[in-house]
């Protein structure tokens, strides 16, 4: 009897552990969701509906990345080594930026707390 109780017991921790999602690799391809720059918020409902919208975008080899909010591109430099938190440097011309991985979405704030942008993992890529 506690023969089974074990299995059983062991076989749910495995269930459980296995059910866990996992952090996406920064190198992934990632969408927009949602902005707020100086308090306000854009979502991808909200770009669509606009004539010839600029929507921001993300994307990074893990080394270099570039960034694009409303008509600014900039190109950064990734700086740290964990895969889920690190910088980005844009050589002075904007704010560093924090960049956050949970499962499937990725946060940036910059420095001075007036942007973020959040983007998801872009499965149908």
């Amino acid at each position: 009897m506690k023969k089974r109780v074990l299995g059983l017991l062991l076989s749910m921790v495995l269930v459980l552990l296995c059910g866990c999602g996992k952090d996406q690799p920064i190198t992934s391809k990632w969408k927009f969701v949602e902005s707020t720059i100086n308090g306000k918020t854009m979502t991808m409902e909200v770009y669509s509906k606009m004539e010839n919208p600029t929507i921001p975008s993300f994307s990074t080899d893990g080394k270099t990345c570039k960034v694009v909010i409303e008509e600014m591109a900039l190109d950064g430099t990734v700086e740290g080594s964990d895969p889920k938190h690190f910088m980005i440097d844009f050589a002075g011309k904007a704010p560093k930026m924090e960049a956050d991985i949970e499962e499937d979405t990725l946060v940036l704030i910059n420095e001075t707390r007036t942007a973020t942008l959040v983007f998801e993992v872009d499965k149908d890529n």
